[in-house]
This record gives structure tokens, C-alpha cells and sequence, in this order.
């Protein structure tokens, strides 16, 4: 498994670090230029005399969405995909891509650099660069090393350290130990529940170390379990000309420092069970069917005593492949996060909408509350190798203890549209325009837009 989709996504992911660098400096206008001088394809010649094959029902049904999304498709096939292709054509072309740029000894040795922007109309974050690095069978075959560092300045650092061994019939099975640290000043705290709050930053210090294991059922089914420590310290944040936490209870906008947020921080041990039941064939397989998921686990904070905390939570979806991987899918979910004593749930460990989930015109920690709930639509289509178009629109807010507020007026609205890698296992790259409203009850206005680009952090 993750062998193969190393080798899978290694090329890949060098010309989509050359795509996400380069898009920061090269005009469009001299993109446009270039594919206007590309000479037209010749048609395809009737051999048999029979001329072309009849159009089946649900190719006729494509002219429906095709002209609903034609001004989404303009901006995906002109604005993204083309140019995508110039870059990539010309990396190519100068050698950018050979192989041996990124990889050592047979091939199973390499690394890339990364970059990552994600920036806001009302809250973004701060951009990082940094360094991807794996050895596939490390030491020993079906052993294999992850690092990843990413840097954005004073006071951020990503480090990720993580060993994989695979066993069992196609190696199904997975043993993992991770390390992770962050150093963090541009997090986003918004307030919890539906209304939120003024927008604040904080820093988060925070170290964890996990061991898991993994079982991919058969495709896409799978039970993932994992137990960690995690110790969260905070430190007065900054960024993005926008105030403190610190700074906003100071001026009487907030009435106190969050749950959990305090000179102790947080000190945790944590597990997570994930089950997950689909039905989808992969590629190029027809893509429909449904996918339920269930996840849930259980916290303690080790500096509190007897304090705890749990989480739970379910998805379940269902696809449609129209027609040769262009596929529709409604997708709805919810979570809950419950004190187990007296102690609140810590305001890290609250359940969050925004980022890279079904919310994603929000960055990460915009929204938090004790529930969510979300409904999804989203549309998918392949534009070039391992890369798919993608549009999606939905609603959803937090909310509190089990959705008790839960009321039509208070849900928000989140759409967006980019490029995705078509496996939802692989996560190298992320292009992306998404914006998110206020509550319905208050207008419905546009107050979140996000524009993202670059490789993904973690993994």
C-alpha cells in the first residue's frame, strides 16, 4: 500500500511542487498567449465510413449540468487546468522532472521541497515552505520512513516523523509510529458555538506521538486504530494584522481565556477508533456506491486527574458516477464532543468545521463547538493525471451539546471549486477557491474566502 502509492504519486508530486511555485510568479496573460499559439488537433478521420457513435442517455443528460457549470468550467479549464498543463509541459521540457531530481539509490529514496499558501479575505494563514522526504523499505522490506518539515517564519515550524511497516496478503495490514511538532503563532480562535465571536490568534506549542494500526478491509473499506500522547502549550499569537486572544479579552470583546486555555495548556492521552464501509470501485471502475463511516474516542487530561473527554461521530455518502468518473456524491455528517467529568471540553479538542473538510470556504479552527453538522454536494471530474476538477457547495454550522440549538436560520453556507488529487488517499496537492457565509438568520453574507495552493502538510 504505501509503497505503492509512493511510487504512484512520486512524479506527481514534483511537478505539482513546480506547478504551485511557479503559479506564485507567472502571468496569465502570458499563459493564455502560449495556448493560443498551440496548433489546433486535426479531426479524426472516418476509417469505416460508419461515422461517429451514437450518443448514449447519459451523455444526452450532460448537456444539463454542462451549461449550469459552464462559467465554473471556464475558470477550471482556462484559469487552472491549462495553465497547469504549460507549467507542467515546460518543467518537463527542462529537465524539472527527471526522476532522478528527487530520488536517489533504485528510486526508493527521495525528496521534495513544499509549499504551502492559504490566504484569507477574512481569516487565512501563514504561508509555509519546506521539505518532503521518504525511504521506502528502511532497513528492512515493507519498512518505510516519512519526514516532513515546513517553515513560515518566527514562531512556526512543522516537524513530522513517521515509520510504516506492512504486512499480511498485499500487505493489508499497517503498524505505524509517528512523531509530530508544531510551533504555531497564526491560530484561529472565532468563538464557540452557531454565532461565534470576534476573530482572535493564539500560539500553539504542541508535541504528540502516536502509535496506530491499519486494516484495509478489501477497496476502500478499512479500521484504523491509534492511541497517542499530547502535550498542547499556548503562547500569545500573532498575525494576518489581526488581534490576539489575549489582546481581544484585554479589550472586553471576549468575557475569558477559552476551556483549556491556560499557563498548564494541555497534557493528553488520547485514542481514536475510525471503521469505514464503501462500496465504490476505484478507477476506472464506475465509481458509484455508498460509504458509511463511524469514529470515536476517548481522552484524558493527565494534568486534571479525573477530567476527560470524548469524541464521536458518523458519515455516510452516496455517489453517482454520471458518466466515466464524473461523479456526484451527497454527503452528510455529524460529531459530538462530551465532557466525561466537570472539566470542559478543551477549546482544541472541541469539534471543528473548516479547512480541508466538507466546510472548506472556513480556515481550520474558524468554527468550534461541542456538535456539527454538515450537509455536502459535491461534483468531481477528472482534468489530467491524478488530478480531478472539483466543485462543491454546502451547508452546516457547530453547534452545542448534541445539536440542542440545532435550527434551520443558524446553519451557514460553504462553496467552492479546484483541483484535488482523484484518490482520496492521496493528498500531495491542493488548488482551491472556496468562500464561506454568515448564518442564514443574519444574511447569509460572504464573509470568509479562501484561496489555497500548494502541497499538503501532514500526512
Amino acid at each position: 500500500m504505501t509503497t505503492t502509492k509512493s511510487n504512484r504519486l512520486r512524479r506527481a508530486l514534483a511537478a505539482l511542487f513546480v506547478v504551485s511555485t511557479m503559479m506564485a510568479s507567472v502571468q496569465l496573460g502570458t499563459t493564455s498567449q502560449a495556448f493560443a499559439e498551440t496548433p489546433q488537433k486535426r479531426a479524426v478521420p472516418d476509417y469505416d465510413g460508419r461515422g461517429p457513435e451514437p450518443t448514449t442517455v447519459g451523455e444526452d443528460m450532460l448537456w444539463i449540468p454542462r451549461v449550469v457549470l459552464s462559467p465554473v468550467y471556464f475558470v477550471t479549464e482556462y484559469i487552472l487546468r491549462r495553465p497547469i498543463m504549460f507549467l507542467v509541459t515546460e518543467a518537463e521540457r527542462a529537465g524539472l522532472l527527471d526522476p532522478d531530481v528527487f530520488t536517489f539509490g533504485d528510486g526508493n529514496i527521495g525528496v521534495v521541497p513544499t509549499v504551502l499558501l492559504d490566504f484569507g479575505l477574512q481569516v487565512g494563514m501563514l504561508p509555509s515552505a519546506g521539505i518532503y522526504f521518504w525511504w521506502d523499505n528502511f532497513i528492512a522490506k515493507g519498512n518505510h520512513l516519512r519526514f516532513r518539515a515546513a517553515f513560515g517564519g518566527d514562531d512556526w515550524i512543522e516537524l513530522d516523523l513517521k515509520d510504516v511497516v506492512e504486512f499480511g496478503a498485499d500487505n493489508q495490514y499497517e503498524v505505524y509510529l509517528k512523531g509530530e511538532y508544531n510551533r504555531r503563532r497564526d491560530q484561529v480562535f472565532a468563538g464557540i458555538g452557531a454565532k461565534g465571536g470576534p476573530v482572535g490568534r493564539y500560539g500553539l506549542d504542541e508535541l504528540r506521538a502516536t502509535v496506530g494500526f491499519d486494516w484495509t478491509i478489501s477497496g476502500r473499506s478499512f479500521l484504523r486504530l491509534d492511541l497517542s500522547l499530547n502535550n498542547s502549550d499556548f503562547f500569545r499569537g500573532g498575525c494576518c494584522n489581526q488581534p490576539s486572544v489575549t489582546s481581544l479579552i484585554d479589550a472586553g470583546s471576549l468575557d475569558g481565556f477559552p476551556p483549556g486555555y491556560d499557563a498548564e495548556g494541555v497534557w493528553a492521552f488520547e485514542s481514536h477508533l475510525v471503521a469505514a464501509w464503501d462500496t465504490r470501485k476505484r478507477r476506472p471502475q464506475d465509481e458509484s456506491g455508498f460509504r458509511a463511516e463511524i469514529r470515536g474516542g476517548l481522552s484524558a487530561n493527565l494534568r486534571e486527574g479525573k477530567s476527560g473527554w470524548g469524541h464521536y461521530g458518523a458519515t455516510l455518502g452516496g455517489y453517482v458516477d454520471i458518466w466515466e468518473a464524473r461523479t456526484l456524491g451527497l454527503i452528510l455528517q455529524v460529531d459530538f464532543a462530551d465532557p466525561l467529568g466537570s472539566t470542559p471540553v478543551p477549546f482544541t479538542d472541541l469539534v471543528m468545521l473548516g479547512g480541508d473538510d466538507l466546510m472548506s470556504g472556513f480556515v481550520e479552527g474558524r468554527l468550534r463547538g461541542r456538535s456539527t453538522v454538515v450537509l455536502s454536494l459535491d461534483y468531481r471530474w477528472p482534468i489530467w493525471f491524478l488530478l480531478d476538477g472539483w466543485i462543491h457547495a454546502a451547508v452546516g454550522n457547530v453547534f452545542g451539546a448534541h445539536l440542542e440549538d440545532f435550527e434551520l436560520g443558524k446553519l451557514r453556507a460553504s462553496f467552492g471549486f479546484g483541483v484535488r488529487p482523484s484518490s482520496d488517499e492521496d493528498h500531495p496537492f491542493s488548488l482551491m477557491i472556496a468562500a464561506g457565509t454568515e448564518p442564514f438568520e443574519d444574511g447569509a453574507a460572504i464573509t470568509n474566502v479562501r484561496f489555497v495552493v500548494g502541497t499538503s502538510s501532514g500526512f
